[in-house]
């Protein structure tokens, strides 16, 4: 398929829609999808709502973009639309399809409402580790760890490593570091990735335990941009910027992430002038600022 830049504008989006239905006999081919996709990828949830409203006005009804749809409700908090959607799948009788059951599930999770996100989960006539994830992400996002830890004891399959990640970042984020370790202790060589050990490193920095984030950063086999980025905040919140700098300097390959991190720390501690220096190295060498920079180094350094 030829990927040209789609139009933001819903009306015209749906000109294209409506001509690719005129010469095309499969409704599910990933045509239909790409316009709802991109929408997505640039973050404008509404024309994705405005634009899946004006397909159903057409009489067309879209098997494979509900999931999308569910997970546009779920960026923009919107159970409303959720709601009807979830009506709209009952009566075209896919709401079984595990695919879409998932998103739903996820979807109510993501707008606080646990006690629908539930009732999907427990009416769903089969689930999938993806699905047992979903539903323990969703207590945990909504500080509801003891119910993330049931569900977690219940499960009747083999987890997986999304699985770990969400129990130890979960009780991580409810402060809980202890019980996020041990479960970091319990994953097994096999499931134990990179993000495995990145989540336990920004918990503990989260929390203030930098020392403890210190010690699993030195034992990781293998260390992602992220986990950079991690110490290096962890240290400029505690106002070590010259050991945040020592960080920044070990990194092998850098990012703009990485680069955002120690600007962002020299500009949070009153260091300014570092700050600024940094950003123009980052520009020589070929990083483009993002907001994330501009803020940094602007708004900060310009308040103080």
């Amino acid at each position: 398929m030829k990927t040209t830049k789609l139009p933001q504008n819903p009306k015209e989006a749906i000109r294209i829609v409506e001509n690719i239905a005129k010469n095309n006999s499969n409704p599910n081919q990933p045509s239909w999808s790409y316009i709802i996709r991109n929408h997505l990828s640039e973050g404008t949830t509404s024309q994705v709502l405005s634009l899946y409203t004006q397909i159903r006005q057409t009489g067309l009804y879209i098997f494979g973009l509900v999931p999308l749809i569910f997970k546009a409700c779920a960026s923009a908090s919107t159970q409303t639309y959720g709601k009807s959607l979830h009506a709209e799948s009952i009566k075209f009788g896919v709401y079984i399809d595990l695919h879409i059951a998932s998103s739903l599930l996820s979807m109510y999770s993501r707008c606080g409402n646990l006690i629908d996100s539930r009732k999907v989960f427990d009416e769903m006539p089969e689930r999938n580790v993806v699905t047992w994830n979903a539903m323990i992400g969703g207590y945990f996002k909504n500080g509801d760890r003891e119910s993330a830890l049931d569900v977690f004891e219940k499960m009747p399959i083999t987890r997986n490593s999304v699985t770990w990640v969400e129990m130890i970042d979960g009780f991580a984020k409810c402060g809980d570091t202890f019980k996020a370790r041990q479960f970091f202790e319990k994953v097994p060589l096999e499931l134990r990735t990179v993000v495995t050990w990145t989540v336990m490193v920004d918990g503990y920095n989260a929390n203030g335990e930098l020392e403890a984030a210190r010690e699993i950063f030195d034992m990781m086999p293998e260390r992602n941009y992220f986990v950079w980025s991690s110490m290096i905040s962890g240290y400029c919140k505690r106002g070590n910027v010259k050991e945040a700098r020592n960080f920044f300097d070990r990194i092998p390959v850098r990012n703009l992430v990485n680069w955002n991190s120690l600007i962002s720390g020299y500009a949070q501690n009153g260091f300014c002038e570092e700050a600024l220096r940094m950003y123009k190295k980052m520009q020589n060498e070929g990083f483009e600022p993002d907001e994330v920079t501009i803020t940094s180094v602007f708004c900060l350094c310009t308040v103080r």
